[in-house]
């Protein structure tokens, strides 16, 4: 008898912790919200795979061209960068 009550417990205790997880109403999207979105765009990984490069741009403004070299863990941001090329022997962006 004393299983059976734990058991009945625990889950009433279960299904009341999930209702009131569900309860929390989320905040709804507004234009503001939109003027903070940034795109991904331009991505590229080199030939050799040892750099990955992309552009991450506002809906206004200026965006940062990124570029991150694997071998040596290390990112490189360059401001108001767009559609980087790498050269073939890949010392130069």
């Amino acid at each position: 008898m004393k299983k059976r009550i734990l058991s009945l417990s625990i889950i009433v205790f279960a299904i009341l912790l999930h209702t009131s997880a569900q309860s929390t109403e989320k905040k709804p999207i507004s234009h503001k919200d939109y003027n903070h979105w940034k795109a991904l765009s331009n991505s590229e990984i080199s030939k050799s795979g040892n750099f990955v490069i992309y552009g991450i741009y506002p809906q206004e403004g200026n965006g940062h061209l990124w570029m991150y070299d694997v071998a040596n863990d290390a990112y490189n941001s360059f401001d108001r960068g767009r559609e980087a090329v790498l050269s073939p022997t890949e010392d130069f962006l």
